[in-house]
């Protein structure tokens, strides 16, 4: 992944994505698929599966398809701003992008070998409607819990593009098990929580990062060409100090956000 510093100007793009968990002999663990490195999005990086949503993702085909009426989907997301079929369309865009990135088809009385052959026949290039008809198949978007929304701010650090991301949470049923697609997601596995951050950033990584700070780069520079004394030094120091302190002052004495609004939005509480 490269980093990224330009200003994205074009709205996020609606997307959907699954957390999937399972009971194991050493706990809870979490699945994550590797996604391609020349994915233009997070390549190379583990994520959780999931992707756009797809104009099809809330047509009237498919979302007869559901185990669920698509108004009670629209009531679980809490978000009443956005019409029913739209609500509904980001359940079915969470299960079709984990269907197309890791195999895994979550519907009503599924196998793993009706799984595989409904795999097989979409890798062909039937699409995910009609994979839904010839097998006959309900997608099983009660078993979908809505966690969080995620806003990709103006200027992504690591890509060029916008998403407004929903979350989901699932277990994945026995005897059911994804498997990556090997063209958008190069590796997969199922991993502690704990052991997928410890991962994400270990010591010896840490300690590289913390080698390239760019503010500890850019003092050390200024004070070799003599543009950056110890008495300035210290002065910019004391006057960030007391900025940070007087925020955190600030923070600490404000009212706590309503419980309900925690989950809802991280970044933005209004899409751009």
């Amino acid at each position: 992944m490269e980093l990224n510093s330009e200003v994205v100007h074009t709205p996020p793009r609606p997307a959907a994505t699954i957390v999937l968990l399972r009971d194991a002999d050493a706990g809870l663990e979490v699945f994550m698929i590797k996604r391609s490195g020349l994915s233009d999005v997070l390549g190379d990086a583990y994520v959780f599966p999931g992707g756009k949503v797809d104009s099809n993702d809330a047509s009237e085909g498919v979302l007869g398809r559901l185990d669920t009426p698509a108004e009670h989907l629209h009531r679980t997301l809490g978000e009443p701003e956005i019409d029913t079929a739209t609500a509904a369309g980001l359940f079915v865009a969470a299960l079709r992008e984990t269907f197309e990135e890791a195999g895994l088809l979550l519907s009503t009385g599924m196998t793993d070998p009706l799984m595989r052959e409904a795999t097989a026949a979409a890798r062909e290039g039937l699409s995910f409607a009609d994979v839904l008809d010839r097998f006959g198949l309900e997608l099983a978007v009660s078993g979908l819990a809505p966690w969080s929304r995620w806003i990709t701010p103006k200027m992504p650090s690591v890509m060029r593009k916008r998403f407004d991301t929903r979350f989901f949470v699932a277990s994945v049923p026995q005897g059911l098990e994804p498997v990556h697609d090997d063209h958008e997601a190069t590796h997969s596995e199922w991993v502690r929580p704990r052991q997928a951050l410890e991962r994400y950033r270990d010591k010896e990584e840490v300690r590289r990062w913390m080698e390239r700070d760019p503010i500890d780069l850019l003092v050390a520079d200024a004070k070799d060409r003599g543009l950056l004394s110890d008495d300035d030094l210290d002065a910019i120091e004391a006057a960030v100090t007391a900025e940070v302190d007087a925020a955190v002052a600030f923070a600490e004495a404000s009212g706590e956000e309503p419980v309900e609004d925690l989950t809802r939005f991280v970044t933005s509480e209004v899409t751009p």
